[in-house]
């Protein structure tokens, strides 16, 4: 006995207009779950972004704190010394509010092999160091450094550090005078002492797409290099001071005399991952002031953005008399 066929006579199959009919509700379904999975993705990727932000920015934090330890560091210090509310003049510290540029001197700020080491002249008229480098290691005897025919430079400082002159082959003439390497002599072209050895953080457009409408980006500058890229996406960053016998900070100020700082407090807010479909509050500091956008129309815009706070004092241990 025979199977019958599935198309045997006078049975019917799908009409043109249920087949037509079939494909584009096949088609409104592709189009659904096309769009769900790409509103995943976009999430997805958003969150992969965050969480790559989240340690750029832990990165980002240990490089400030670094980098701040060296304020000051190996420059002269005067009684009358005080902030600076501009940094063309290349001021020991300084902030300008208005352009958004913090400034500083420090003589370990170069990427050189002893960056960082510093001698002072003992009683017996010889430079000595228990100084390490920025690299952790112990600074080398003063000697063998002045006898290499590749002259190194060093800022001398004397009269309580008050008083300084470039040298590069430094005599130990008084005790508790201080010499602070700056370099060595780049093919008879040696680093300056400030120019060379002035720290800016200047605010300028982002570099990268992605970022929140109406943020910038922080550059770092070193002496008279070109500015390099620290960090995009800033929503705002700012420096206040810490006076001495104070726990709180307090506005920075040009004309404060150093001798009356503890510290100082440095804080931003910058953003970390991609814009998103939900809204949250904007964040604020703790202790810098109230922050709100630079324009009140950028609010509801930046809702859709995450932020990081970044709040940390600086201990001003290099500038302390």
């Amino acid at each position: 006995m025979g199977l019958k066929s599935s198309f045997a006579k006078g049975s019917k199959g799908y009409s043109l207009v249920e087949i037509l009919m079939v494909i584009t509700l096949i088609s409104i379904l592709s189009i659904g779950i096309l769009g769900v999975l790409q509103n995943f993705y976009k999430e997805e990727k958003g969150r992969r972004t965050f969480l790559k932000n989240e340690m750029e920015v832990q990165m980002l934090l240990s490089t400030l704190k670094k980098l701040f330890s060296g304020i000051g560091f190996g420059a002269p210090l005067r009684e009358g010394d005080t902030t600076s509310a501009i940094c063309t003049n290349l001021p020991l510290l300084g902030y300008d509010k208005e352009n958004q540029v913090f400034c500083y001197l420090s003589t370990a700020v170069r990427q050189e092999r002893y960056s960082g080491c510093w001698w002072i002249c003992g009683k017996d008229g010889t430079w000595k160091t228990r100084a390490t480098n920025n690299f952790g290691v112990l600074c080398p005897d003063i000697n063998t450094l002045t006898s290499n025919s590749r002259h190194n430079w060093f800022l001398y400082l004397y009269n309580d550090k008050s008083e300084y002159t470039q040298v590069s082959n430094p005599q130990c003439k008084n005790q508790a005078d201080l010499v602070y390497y700056l370099g060595r002599d780049r093919y008879y072209n040696p680093y300056f002492f400030p120019d060379d050895f002035s720290v800016k953080l200047l605010s300028a457009n982002n570099t990268i797409t992605g970022c929140a409408i109406g943020t910038f980006q922080i550059n770092l500058q070193i002496g008279r290099d070109v500015p390099q890229p620290l960090i995009n996406c800033v929503a705002d960053f700012r420096v206040r001071l810490v006076y001495k016998g104070m726990d709180t900070s307090a506005l920075f100020r040009g004309g404060v005399p150093i001798k009356e700082l503890s510290g100082m407090r440095f804080c931003m807010i910058v953003q970390v991952g991609t814009r998103r479909s939900s809204e949250e509050p904007l964040p604020n500091y703790t202790d810098c002031g109230d922050f709100t956008p630079p324009n009140p129309s950028l609010e509801e815009e930046w809702k859709h953005f995450r932020w990081r706070v970044i709040e940390f004092n600086v201990p001003l241990y290099n500038l302390m008399l």
